[in-house]
């Protein structure tokens, strides 16, 4: 019995585990590192503290998810650098982040999706979203996320053509959020049909539904995997089919 990500039920051990698993110890460091970057970063308070909060909310099983989706063997990491997180606060790991943000254009970033998402939130609540919610959801996390993955960069390019047309253009975020306000739906729908075949689509896709199922908008998914029963198996499947009990 297998419940994507919250736990499963191994029927031949008998035992209850995580169906992501992680090392407690090696998710604290992470954990612990990122809070420090963001700590030492050239960054507007609000950004650091929104940032800051979200990491010190995140379960553990969705940051251990995150580090395998993004190829990040933080295990190996925390071995070998376990006190990385007091190396960021130096002089040097304050260059190094400070530069990263630089290369990657994070501020610009931080500011283009807060002002996009505000503008696609109020235009959900009254109505006016020139394509379907769920559609705008999926190209605003890929445009995004894109420097997280080769993925990602390969759709930049090929979506460059519809956001990009001019030589001197702005963020890919602002160009779309240009899309949105100005309801180009066909000039929305080719970037879909650029998205959509991807792999990249898929890795997007499944970030979102990771993210709803902690935030409680995703309903839990069941694989039933066949083995021998036992005691602890038949109880698990009547606590999920009862709802649990009182004892």
């Amino acid at each position: 019995m297998r419940l994507v990500g919250d736990s499963y039920m191994d029927e031949r051990a008998g035992s209850v585990a995580t169906s992501n698993e992680y090392v407690p110890e090696a998710i604290a460091w992470l954990r612990e590192v990122l809070t420090s970057i963001v700590d030492v970063a050239p960054l507007s308070p609000w950004i650091k503290e929104a940032t800051q909060t979200c990491i010190r909310l995140l379960p553990n099983w969705l940051m251990a998810a995150w580090a395998r989706a993004l190829n990040f063997d933080y295990v190996a990491s925390y071995r070998a650098c376990p006190d990385l997180a007091r190396a960021v606060r130096s002089d040097t790991g304050i260059q190094i982040v400070k530069q990263y943000l630089e290369t990657h254009n994070a501020v610009p970033l931080a500011y283009a999706l807060r002002q996009l998402t505000r503008k696609v939130v109020k235009l959900s609540r009254t109505g006016r979203l020139p394509i379907a919610a769920d559609m705008i959801e999926r190209q605003v996390c890929a445009l995004a996320v894109a420097n997280c993955s080769p993925g990602g960069e390969r759709f930049i390019q090929q979506a460059s053509s519809i956001l990009c047309e001019a030589e001197c253009s702005n963020h890919p975020l602002i160009e779309y959020q240009i899309l949105i306000e100005g309801k180009q739906r066909q000039k929305l729908k080719k970037l879909d049909a650029i998205l959509a075949p991807l792999q990249y689509n898929s890795w997007v896709a499944e970030r979102i539904v990771e993210m709803k199922r902690w935030l409680g908008l995703e309903p839990p998914t069941f694989h039933i995997r066949h083995g021998e029963r036992s005691p602890l198996w038949d109880s698990l499947w009547d606590n999920i089919l009862t709802g649990g009990g009182y004892e």
